[in-house]
Formats: structure tokens, C-alpha cells, sequence
């Protein structure tokens, strides 16, 4: 009975220790396409943006030549804008100018808000991702020390299911729609979150919403990757000590 109540306390730790590991890579990936404009200039190309930003820049109602402004230029407003957003107020976000003939600034007033409370929930991801990777990194120690490590076919296995499960929600409700309720669930009822593109300069330099499917994509990839290098750091390093005799081995 003692040897059953230990394997299942292993087994939930090994489960909490995959599901924290997820949660903190999401968190590490975050700082590392932070780093990295979070490939902007990448999905620039893929998704066509120059082309959509001419097409649109020209419809704007409020402010004019976005479209006159060099791919160079489009990638650094949005890196202002990127950065901006990782400060708890945005920071930043009402004295970025764009190039125009009147170096004019980028955000309209409504822009700027939806930005701030996209900042406020940053800023609460980025908090709860760092307490979710000091709890991954303890859950790690008792595993090495304690326990012991899942393997790769149980990780394997928890990743492709929570994989698969994402994208049978994606595919079954549809992403925009997706998009459309998380923006409805999260933001405050009365502070504006969409904005056609004759109105927004913002969301025609995003091409939003395929530009955050692309950055979601990017998040993903750069998330596992960590998480599967970390893993076999763990392993190694597992392997490489003395091993207890009396260690419960859990598959």
C-alpha cells in the first residue's frame, strides 16, 4: 500500500513538474523572441506585410504615409511598440512617431489604452511565468534527488496531447473567433480592443490578427524546444549521479 501511495506521489509530481515546465518555458521563450522583435521581420515577409501596409496605409481616416515608410522603419514602430507593452503602463507608447512628413505620432488615444491594458496583462503573464518557473525548477530538484525524471515517451505523450487538444479547439471554434472572445473575456467591457484598419495604423502594421498566429507559432516552437533542452539536461545530469538504491523508478 506504502509503495502504490509513493508511485502516484511520483507520478503527480512528475505531472506538475511537466505542467510548470510548460508554463515557465512559454515564460523563458517570451524574453528570447523579446530578444528578437519576436520575429517581426520574419513574418514581415511570410505574411506580406509591406504589400498589406501599402494596400492600407493610404485608407487611413485619421492619419496618413505609414505606406512611405521603408520595411526598416515599419520593423522598428513595432519593436517601440513591442517594448512599450513590456512596461507595466506601456511606457513609451504616446511618443512613438512614425514617417511621416510631419514625423507625426503613431497611436491614436484609443490605441494607446487597448495597448496599456495589453501591457497590464504582460506584465501579469510575466509575473506569474517567473513564480511558475522558480516552482518548475523545485519540482526538478525532487524529481533528480527524490523521484526521478518522466521519460521521454511520458513527456512525449503529455505534450502531443495538450498539442493536440489546442489545436482541435483552434480548428473546431476557428482562430479569429478564438482572437475575437479572449480579447471579449480579458479586457476591461468599455476599453476599445478592435479597430479596422481605415482607423488604426497600429493594426495595419500588424496585419492583425494573422501577425499574432504567426507570433503564437513562433512562441510555441521556441517553447518546446526549451522545455525538451532543459528535460535532457535534467536527464543527463541525472545520469551521471550515484543512484540510489531504494529510489522509486516511475515511468
Amino acid at each position: 500500500m506504502l509503495m502504490k501511495t509513493e508511485e502516484t506521489a511520483a507520478t503527480v509530481l512528475q505531472l506538475v513538474y511537466v505542467c510548470l515546465g510548460i508554463v515557465g518555458s512559454f515564460w523563458c521563450a517570451w524574453w528570447v523572441l523579446s530578444s528578437l522583435n519576436f520575429q517581426y521581420g520574419l513574418w514581415y515577409q511570410v505574411l506580406d506585410i509591406g504589400p498589406f501596409i501599402a494596400e492600407y496605409g493610404p485608407q487611413n481616416r485619421y492619419k496618413l504615409g505609414l505606406e512611405n515608410c521603408t520595411s526598416e522603419q515599419h520593423i522598428m514602430l513595432f519593436k517601440e511598440i513591442a517594448q512599450a507593452i513590456q512596461h507595466k503602463e506601456g511606457l513609451g507608447l504616446e511618443s512613438i512617431r512614425y514617417c511621416d512628413d510631419q514625423g507625426s505620432l503613431l497611436l491614436r488615444a484609443p490605441e494607446i489604452l487597448h495597448l496599456q491594458d495589453v501591457a497590464h496583462l504582460v506584465n501579469r503573464f510575466l509575473y506569474s511565468g517567473s513564480i511558475a518557473c522558480l516552482l518548475w525548477a523545485l519540482s526538478a530538484v525532487l524529481l533528480v534527488s527524490k523521484v526521478d525524471l518522466p521519460s521521454l515517451k511520458r513527456v512525449g505523450m503529455l505534450l502531443f496531447g495538450a498539442g493536440l487538444l489546442v489545436l482541435s479547439v483552434v480548428m473546431l471554434i476557428g482562430p479569429v473567433k478564438i482572437f475575437y472572445t479572449f480579447h471579449e473575456w480579458v479586457f476591461p467591457k468599455d476599453n476599445p480592443w478592435f479597430f479596422y484598419y481605415q482607423d488604426s495604423l497600429m493594426t495595419t502594421l500588424m496585419k492583425a490578427p494573422d501577425l499574432f498566429g504567426g507570433i503564437a507559432v513562433s512562441w510555441s516552437v521556441v517553447a518546446i524546444l526549451l522545455f525538451l533542452s532543459v528535460h535532457f539536461g535534467l536527464q543527463f545530469y541525472s545520469k551521471i549521479q550515484i543512484n540510489n538504491d531504494d529510489r522509486p523508478l516511475v515511468g
